[in-house]
């Protein structure tokens, strides 16, 4: 019996022109020289005239990396007009960096409108820090949902602070179970809190085996504040 072999067909870079030059430019974008830069911000112009909508958003996070702001924004405001969802989460970090928090809210919530679960963890956050917990456990639990780990670690640490310990136990539980190292060591300080010290030692010891640097150090730190409250 005789085995066809498919012959395999050409690989057309007309056709996929836009996704070569946008890879070269995210590769080129790991460097920092100046002459790099310049080329990768000209492969993104190129398809920017192309209509790319990837481009504006890449070239938008090239100029953020390289503290050009106001060109930062330009061009992930034109790809959010473009329907760009992670343009516009983008767009909101940088406006929770500015302090404009009204607009960095509006981003975000556009964004989890079309189901970015990032968004729902950056708003928890933005929520979180102007003592609006309600809302930021409303968004992180919808990120939650939708797995996302550093949202379990903020409930955790929510809950925590407002003595819900079962609740703070619960979801530095799942944060750990999907990969959320600092979680870790936050369930050690958790039971070593309630005096559950073999089960906190156990943590403390795996965060150290998963690279927490700084776990033991801390917890120099958080034992003698503990001791003088006491």
């Amino acid at each position: 019996m005789q085995i066809r072999f498919k012959q395999r067909s050409r690989f057309d870079l007309r056709k996929h022109r836009v996704y070569i030059v946008l890879f070269l430019g995210l590769f080129i974008m790991g460097s920092c020289s100046n002459q790099e830069y310049s080329e990768t911000e000209k492969y993104y112009l190129q398809e920017i005239e192309t209509g790319s909508v990837d481009a504006m958003n890449n070239l938008g996070l090239l100029y953020a990396n390289q503290g050009k702001l106001l060109k930062a924004e330009k061009y992930w405001s034109q790809a959010v007009e473009n329907g760009h969802i992670e343009a516009m989460r983008n767009l909101g970090i940088l406006y929770k960096k500015q302090e404009k928090f009204s607009e960095a809210e509006k981003c975000y919530l556009q964004a989890i409108e079309n189901r970015n679960v990032l968004a729902m963890c950056n708003l928890g956050v933005l929520y979180q820090e102007q003592g609006n917990f309600l809302e930021a456990e409303k968004y992180w639990i919808q990120a939650v949902e939708n797995e996302d780990a550093m949202s379990m670690f903020n409930l955790g640490l929510l809950y925590k602070k407002q003595g819900k310990f079962l609740e703070a136990e619960k979801y530095y539980l799942q944060a750990i179970e999907n990969g959320h190292i600092e979680a870790i060591y936050g369930l050690g300080i958790l039971y070593d809190n309630q005096g559950r010290v073999s089960e906190a030692e156990k943590y403390f010891l795996l965060a150290k085996e998963k690279g927490y640097k700084e776990t033991f150090f801390q917890r120099i730190i958080y034992k003698f504040l503990n001791n003088m409250l006491k």
